[in-house]
């Protein structure tokens, strides 16, 4: 995922909704942290699934589940770049 094209189409707002996603395993929960409706981090989420060219979550039934895809990509966009561009006063959960 790190591939220098891949990057080019990414964008930190995407990585912002999804980090918000992967943390609260629910696109209404990370919508209100963030400050956006849910079909705004459905948008945001599809956009960068259509970048990667594969799903990052999967509903069963009313539960998110995450896809190895998605775990990949929070586990490359922790620590300290994360840390810089979160609000200090709000904590960075994983």
């Amino acid at each position: 995922m790190s591939s220098p094209n891949l990057l080019n189409r990414l964008t930190f707002r995407q990585l912002q909704v999804f980090q918000a996603v992967h943390r609260q395993r629910s696109y209404s929960r990370a919508a209100e942290q963030l400050g956006l409706t849910q079909p705004a981090v459905s948008a945001q989420i599809r956009q960068l699934e259509l970048a990667l060219g594969q799903p990052l979550f999967r509903y069963a039934g009313k539960t998110l589940h995450t896809l190895p895809a998605a775990d990949t990509l929070a586990h490359s966009t922790r620590g300290n770049f994360w840390a810089t561009v979160t609000p200090a006063n709000e904590p960075i959960r994983y």
